[in-house]
């Protein structure tokens, strides 16, 4: 549903950016606490379970206890740069949907004030709005909340030099986005820091307190707090290849879902219980399957469905169209790939390294986020930052690259890194080379058309030769699987015939 926009004053704009500032500073300095100094300030732990340490605490100015959450996620900072960063309204209810699964009902962004450079691609400040169930087992005891709140996110080196993504916010109370029917409207104040380790590995804490309003008794949602982000923070270390999955152009299937016996295209087992990978249009088994709820991009209706245009109206609307999307494993396999790194090279471009100590040198420090002066572009989200990607091999393109493929089977797959761009680009490269070492007769424009995509010296490329062997492999499974074929269609002639006499 479209929501209208908020339109803030420099004056409260700048306000809300020296809290949330602020904020992120203050949580930046807590994040190398230990067990003893957090027992100090009062907390004490509600849950330790792998690696995943849950710490409330009591407040004097409210029921509803404030909570420190530490633990580690077996990811990059790179990836988890990509999965989080929301600037579209769509992006937004994507990775609503991906942390807080069906308890996610809607979201929005209502105002964007500044957006990511290259400097720090993850930066981002402005005005969203979520709305979701609240953490329990029944939906129906309790009314949805949903909340206005501004966020800051960026990228800063703390206080161990390593590099830490920053998000953190805070309600606000507008009188341009009033409350709706049937929706409690709950106040909080949350931060998220994710520090990147020597050892390579992502540690991730949560810091904040939440009122959640209405009826809600305090004791229900202090016990259910601990088990609530430990739901959340477990898709950490697969946002970003989720998010390239939701994200692939979808593939429409070849034929009608019946009840029919086939064979699955990722094991090679038979079931009637299948369905369709949405990005590569195979038959896929419930073994072989990932559900991944997924928010619907488009849901105006249109033509003969005009008449239910009424979920379109603010008193009647509770959550945003959600589907069941079905995924096979080997796409979202193939999405595991390399992001660009939040820094700049020599060049002036985002650079592709996997080293983790290549940090831009004009990246700020935890000191600098309290800095007085604050660029402000005042736009909206809707058309902001669709013309700022990250130059790279796109992952979409490699997904629909291992889609197009007619054929495929658990023997006979492609291995992984075969596909893509870049993988394509090296292959050509390297029969370039063997087809100028064995071809020393060519002339000079057959010398230049191939020199420049490769080195004039003849070497033996593994990567050819293990492209070879892998189309001899295919080469003698189709043999067989056509001999078999005249086999059965030979022996189906014979019994014919041998019934006539």
């Amino acid at each position: 549903m479209e929501y209208p926009s908020i339109e803030l004053s420099a004056g409260d704009l700048a306000k809300h950016f020296r809290k949330t500032s602020a904020f992120a500073k203050e949580a930046m300095a807590t994040t190398v606490s230990s067990h003893k100094s957090l027992e100090a300030d009062g907390y004490k732990m509600t849950m330790d379970k792998h690696g995943y340490r849950c710490y409330q605490r009591a407040t004097p100015t409210s029921p509803f206890e404030e909570f420190f959450i530490q633990g580690t996620c077996d990811t990059t900072l790179d990836e988890l740069a990509y999965g989080l960063y929301t600037p579209t309204t769509h992006a937004h209810r994507v990775v609503l949907s991906l942390l807080y699964k069906y308890d996610f009902l809607d979201g929005a962004i209502l105002q964007t004030d500044m957006a990511k450079t290259d400097d720090d691609p993850f930066r981002w400040f402005g005005v969203k709005y979520a709305r979701v169930h609240l953490p329990l087992p029944v939906h129906t005891v309790f009314q949805p909340r949903d909340t206005v709140y501004v966020e800051q996110s960026g990228t800063r080196l703390d206080s161990n030099g390593n590099r830490t993504l920053f998000q953190v916010r805070h309600t606000i109370e507008s009188k341009a986005f009033p409350p709706f029917p049937h929706v409690v409207r709950f106040q909080y104040q949350l931060g998220f820091l994710f520090t990147e380790l020597p050892n390579g590995s992502v540690q991730f804490t949560i810091l904040g307190h939440l009122n959640p309003m209405g009826n809600m008794p305090a004791w229900i949602y202090n016990k259910r707090t601990s088990q609530k982000y430990y739901a959340n923070v477990t898709i950490f270390s697969e946002l970003a290849q989720m998010r390239r999955l939701m994200e692939s152009p979808r593939v429409r299937s070849v034929r009608a879902k019946d009840r029919s016996t086939q064979k699955c295209a990722t094991c090679p087992s038979f079931s009637n219980r299948w369905c369709f990978c949405r990005t590569c249009g195979q038959i896929t088994c419930t073994k072989c399957v990932v559900v991944i709820p997924q928010p619907l991009q488009n849901v105006r209706p249109m033509g003969r469905f005009s008449h239910l245009a009424s979920v379109s109206d603010h008193n009647k609307h509770i959550g945003h169209p959600i589907v069941k999307a079905t995924y096979c494993k080997t796409c979202f396999t193939s999405t595991r790939l390399r992001t660009p790194r939040l820094s700049l090279n020599g060049g002036g471009t985002l650079s592709s390294t996997s080293s983790r100590y290549a940090f831009s040198p004009s990246t700020p420090t935890a000191d600098e986020l309290d800095e007085p002066s604050r660029p402000s572009s005042c736009t909206h989200a809707s058309f902001a930052d669709r013309s700022q990607t990250f130059e790279c091999d796109s992952p979409l393109s490699d997904i629909s690259s291992a889609s197009s493929t007619k054929f495929r089977s658990k023997s006979a797959g492609k291995p992984y890194g075969w596909e893509g761009p870049s993988e394509y680009y090296g292959r050509a490269k390297s029969d370039a080379t063997l087809l100028h070492s064995l071809n020393p007769s060519f002339g000079s424009v057959e010398r230049e058309r191939y020199l420049h995509t490769a080195s004039s010296e003849p070497s033996f490329d593994t990567a050819l030769f293990a492209s070879l062997q892998y189309q001899r492999h295919l080469v003698e499974e189709m043999q067989l699987s056509l001999a078999a074929h005249h086999k059965s269609l030979s022996d189906r002639g014979q019994r014919a015939v041998g019934g006539l006499v």
